[in-house]
């Protein structure tokens, strides 16, 4: 049976390296962070203007990454407009042969709640993941930036 899904690199650094492992040097680094699409939703929009930035300052959220990171705005915006249709009609609706049953709606929003959480947890943005951050120390000064910072 396989172990989890490998980390990446990034948000090991980001939580401190709490395996103390030996971090691997051939991973491909990206220093472009991804523009932000256009065409999706406004609710959409608003998770990436609030979370974009600071999961590029950390080095999580790079441009190869803008796709994944587009699918877990995108599925805010869809778990948005299932609740407000929850909350709209409720979990019990009426059909046209006047059976109650379960609200089509609820599985929409709880299919769009686990992609979420999954997508969640590839950018360490669960609970669970901030609770094991570290704070990063800061980035050593090279020679040339030692000589200009010292008047």
């Amino acid at each position: 049976m396989p172990g989890p899904p490998p980390e990446p690199t990034a948000l090991k650094k980001w939580k401190g390296n709490p395996g103390k492992r030996a971090l691997p040097a051939d991973e491909p680094q990206y220093r472009t962070a991804p523009a932000k699409p256009r065409g999706m939703p406004k609710k959409a929009q608003q998770l990436w203007d609030n979370l974009a930035p600071l999961l590029e300052d950390v080095g999580i959220l790079t441009g190869p990454d803008g796709p994944a990171f587009q699918l877990l705005a995108e599925q805010w915006w869809i778990i948005d407009e299932a609740r407000k249709s929850l909350q709209k009609h409720g979990l019990i609706i009426v059909d046209i042969n006047d059976q109650p049953r379960k609200n089509p709606a609820y599985q929409i929003y709880r299919d769009a709640v686990n992609l979420y959480t999954k997508l969640s947890k590839e950018f360490g943005l669960t609970p669970s993941s901030r609770t094991r951050v570290a704070a990063p120390e800061p980035p050593e000064l090279d020679e040339l930036e030692e000589f200009f910072n010292n008047d």
